[in-house]
């Protein structure tokens, strides 16, 4: 009985650390829809604008690209990107993500948690979006449960 007492201490203890160190952290105010994605600079850059172009001819969501550092995106390519509405966000312009490396699939949630929207839809850079995604604010499954998963084609 002793060690499972001293268990959930231990449990208790992380628990409240993680809380203080969470709320030390950097939030963006959530509201409203939009779209959150990333960006792995020039590698992806046709990807992006290829998609975020469709995007546009059907929906008027707004969009944050989030992007690794401050290599990974140029002037050019950020400027270009807000042609379409696109906010292109620096995750080490954070001080918590300073000098963190997002270059990997952590960034996806580095994202959701610095997005500002209340409510999101992730889309990769190689979505091409044929509809209005607005509309996956609609499914059913989403208005029940909150969320919606599309399976990855190679899962």
């Amino acid at each position: 009985m002793g060690q499972l007492n001293s268990d959930v201490n231990v449990a208790h203890t992380m628990r409240d650390a993680c809380k203080h160190e969470a709320s030390r952290l950097e939030r963006r105010p959530y509201s409203g829809r939009g779209i959150i994605t990333a960006s792995e600079g020039s590698k992806r850059m046709l990807q992006t604008l290829t998609s975020v172009s469709i995007l546009r001819k059907s929906c008027d969501l707004p969009v944050e690209l989030f992007y690794a550092d401050a290599d990974e995106l140029t002037p050019d390519q950020i400027r270009t990107l807000s042609g379409f509405g696109v906010e292109c966000i620096n995750v080490q312009s954070f001080l918590a993500f300073e000098g963190y490396n997002a270059r990997n699939f952590s960034i996806k949630a580095v994202a959701l948690y610095l997005s500002s929207f209340e409510e999101v839809i992730w889309m990769d850079a190689d979505i091409i979006p044929l509809k209005n995604m607005e509309d996956l604010f609609d499914i059913p499954s989403y208005k029940r449960d909150g969320q919606f998963f599309f399976e990855d084609i190679f899962s």
